[in-house]
This record gives C-alpha cells, sequence and structure tokens, in this order.
C-alpha cells in the first residue's frame, strides 16, 4: 500500500461515516433515542409523546415522522396517524413503510379505496427502503446540499510503507508519528431533470504529520503532510430495481511543508446498484484512473504516472432493511499499467465490512485481503515484488443528525518476496465531525 493510497483511504473513511447526514437540534435527537426505546419497551403513548416534540423542530426529519405515525395506529389514534403519515409520503414517495402505515390506518377508519391504493402502491415501490441515504432512490426526488467538517488525530506505529528507492528506505524505515487530519466536505444536487439527478461535490482534506516524542529524532517526515482537493460531478438515473451512477473525480493532491504539487488524478467510476429484496442489495462497478506524478527527470524509475483499470462487485444483506447496518464482502480485480519501471502491477482484493447500528450508536468491523504482483523490474532489486496486504480492525462511535464521533483501530501486515516491503503497523484513530 503505498503513502498516497493510505491517506486516501483516511479521507474516503472520513467521508463516508460523514456524508448524509441531515441537520437537527441536539434536543430533537435526544427526543428520537428516548422514543425508540419507549418503542422497544411497547410505551406506545410515551414514544408519541417524544416524537410529536421533533415534529415542529425538524419537520423534515422523515424517521421520526415515521415513528409517531406508527405510534398513534399502536394507540388506535388512526385519525392523527393519517396528518402525520400523508404529507409524509407525498414528501418521500418510495418510502414504503410509511406507506403500508397510511394504508393501515385508512383501512381502520373505513376508507377502504384509499386504503387499497396505498397498499398497492406499496406493493408496486421495486427498490428495497433502508439503504444508505446517497443509494436511495427515493432520494434521487429531491434536491439536497450537505456541509461537513471533521478533525481527528490518528497514531500510526511505522510510516514507512512502500519506499520507491533506498535512499528513501534508510531514512525513513521505523518512523512513527501522529497525524491531524482536517476535513471539509460539501455536496449538492440543484437539478433534478426527469428521473435523472445531476450534482457534484468538493472535498478538502489536510493531513498534518508531527511527532511528540521528546527523544530528538535525526529523521521528520515532513512528506507527511498532504492536502486533497477534491471535486465530483455526478449523474444518477433509476430505472426499475437498479440505480445507475456515473461520477467523474478530478484529485489535486499537495505533500511536504511547502505543499507542492505531488499528484493529479481523473477518475471516471459507473457503478449499478440493484435491490434484489429488502434484504440483499448487489452492486457492481468499473474503474478507469489516469494519475500523472510529479516526476523525477533524472529518476525516471520512479514516474509512477499511470492508466489504472479495475473491475470490482460488492454485495450486501441488510439488517432491518439497512436501519440497523449491514454486512458486505467485495473483490475488485485492478491493473496498473505505469510509464516507469517499478509500478505495473496486477490487483486482487477481497474485502469484508459489517456494521451494526443500534439506534445513532454503531460498531464496525472490517477486513480485506489485498495482493498484488508487480510485473517490472524494482528498484530494489531484479525480482518481481509479490505483496499480500492483510488488514483489520474495527471502530465505535455515534451517529447524529448533527455530531458525529468514533474511535477506531486497524491493523495491517504486509508480506513480500522483498524484505523491504515487509512491514506491520498499527494505525488508531479519534475523529469529531459536525454538520452545518
Amino acid at each position: 500500500m503505498s503513502k498516497l493510497s493510505v491517506v486516501m483511504v483516511v479521507g474516503d473513511v472520513i467521508l463516508a461515516l460523514g456524508s448524509g447526514l441531515a441537520q437537527a437540534s441536539m434536543q430533537s435527537e435526544i427526543a428520537y433515542t428516548k422514543g425508540l426505546s419507549h418503542i422497544q419497551e411497547g410505551k406506545w403513548e410515551q414514544a408519541a409523546g417524544e416524537f410529536c416534540t421533533i415534529r415542529p423542530a425538524d419537520p423534515e426529519w422523515g424517521d421520526a415522522q415515521y415513528y409517531l405515525g406508527v405510534s398513534y395506529n399502536q394507540l388506535e389514534e388512526y385519525d392523527q396517524a393519517v396528518d402525520v403519515l400523508q404529507p409524509l409520503v407525498e414528501k418521500e414517495p418510495l418510502f414504503s413503510e410509511a406507506r403500508a402505515e397510511l394504508a393501515y390506518a385508512l383501512s381502520r377508519l373505513g376508507k377502504e379505496a384509499e386504503a387499497r391504493r396505498e397498499a398497492e402502491r406499496v406493493r408496486g415501490l421495486e427498490v428495497a427502503p433502508g439503504a444508505e441515504e446517497e443509494e436511495l432512490p427515493e432520494h434521487m426526488k429531491r434536491r439536497f446540499y450537505r456541509f461537513y467538517l471533521t478533525t481527528g488525530t490518528q497514531y500510526d506505529s511505522n510510516v514507512m510503507l512502500a519506499p520507491s528507492d533506498e535512499h528513501l528506505s534508510q531514512n525513513i524505515e521505523g518512523e512513527w508519528g501522529f497525524r491531524q487530519n482536517f476535513l471539509g466536505y460539501g455536496e449538492v444536487a440543484p437539478w433534478i431533470l426527469p428521473e435523472t439527478q445531476v450534482g457534484g461535490s468538493y472535498l478538502f482534506y489536510h493531513s498534518y504529520n508531527f511527532d511528540i516524542d521528546l527523544i530528538d529524532r535525526s529523521h521528520e517526515p515532513s512528506d507527511y503532510n498532504f492536502q486533497d482537493h477534491r471535486f465530483d460531478l455526478f449523474m444518477a438515473q433509476v430505472l426499475g430495481n437498479a440505480l445507475f451512477r456515473l461520477p467523474y473525480t478530478l484529485d489535486i493532491f499537495l505533500k511536504g511543508d511547502g505543499l507542492d504539487r505531488y499528484w493529479t488524478g481523473h477518475k471516471v467510476e459507473p457503478s449499478v446498484t440493484y435491490s434484489a429484496s429488502r434484504l440483499l442489495r448487489l452492486k457492481g462497478s468499473f474503474r478507469f484512473r489516469s494519475d500523472g506524478y510529479n516526476a523525477v527527470p533524472d529518476q525516471p524509475q520512479q514516474n509512477q504516472d499511470a492508466k489504472n483499470i479495475s473491475f470490482g462487485i460488492d454485495p450486501s444483506v441488510l439488517f432491518h432493511e439497512g436501519k440497523w447496518g449491514h454486512f458486505n464482502v467485495g473483490y475488485r480485480l485492478e491493473f496498473n499499467l505505469a510509464d516507469g519501471d517499478d509500478w505495473d502491477y496486477l490487483g486482487n482484493r477481497f474485502e469484508g465490512n459489517l456494521k451494526f447500528k443500534p439506534a445513532t450508536h454503531f460498531l464496525t468491523i472490517h477486513g480485506s485481503f489485498h495482493w498484488r504482483k508487480f510485473s517490472n523490474l524494482n528498484s530494489l532489486s531484479n525480482l518481481e515484488r509479490d505483496d499480500k496486504e492483510l488488514s483489520i480492525g474495527g471502530s465505535v462511535g455515534r451517529e447524529g443528525k448533527m455530531l458525529y464521533y468514533s474511535i477506531s483501530v486497524t491493523y495491517i501486515t504486509n508480506s513480500s518476496n522483498i524484505e523491504e516491503y515487509d512491514y506491520n503497523r498499527f494505525l488508531g484513530s479519534v475523529m469529531l465531525g459536525f454538520n452545518i
């Protein structure tokens, strides 16, 4: 795993955990958590009381309105259930669970024709609800604006990952340190064409490496100061049970104390997500990436400019239709065709992730095995390089409508036929994020 890929993974993890959270007041979050607790205990009147306080403060919080409607149905207050659920399904037409509750309330009120219409709409919905927000088709039916800020401190036990020359390996081998990461993210989808959503996003990521060891060290890994500017444009289309996405990404990557340009990448990654049922989701993707590094003229073997092509498949099993989390396994085949002598390779990556989220808290366990075979000669030896990397880890934290935090640990070990590329690493991080 290269230095660049590690930092990009960190940024992607922060982004994935932070995106999709809507703004809400802290009082509403407390009421929502209490309401869910009352529902689990069957205390429907108390649950309705909690969810009632959310409606005037945060009227756009669909899940809170849904559970209020459920509570009214359980209390046999069907008129009030209709008053809550009718506007909700008009705003979110693919919220099948809310439609089912509305159909039940209408039926109990003797409005059989309206109840049948709602029940038919529920049966006609082709995509299971409860998937993550960025993949929900109902998300396609409205404009949205998201802004997210996060910061976190990460400890890395060994920053000597994949040196490209002998001098670098001698200087950095065994270094460790802390990194302070900052990330700002904004995503908008201001245009909705017929059944097609168009939008874009901007991500700013900065990682500052520092060493708090009291002993004076001979080498400070200043090139682990990174900054990334990522621009995305995307189009998304729903066809039946499938969601098609076509994103384009421009990455401008800077490093070192002077933040000199290090890497510019262009990426196109079309994907299709198919909801086979309420419990099963399948995703396939193709990725083409063009990498342009800041080449070293007198050391052409370090020129990593490349065309990277990969194919991936990622099936997911949803818990409680995704509301309690998911389990997914994935496979990706990757080809890298570089201009220099060191970086042509064929890679196979197997990955698994388990996420369990009771209420606003979550527990995540992840693991991956990545095998890469470098086909060109290596600058450290004349051998073909063969790397097998194993990564395992987990995190605990909270996903709120306004506040996010997590504590995570990851262990990475790499086994290579070239001794210099054997390494073991331990990563630990604490992150805190806000929606604005």
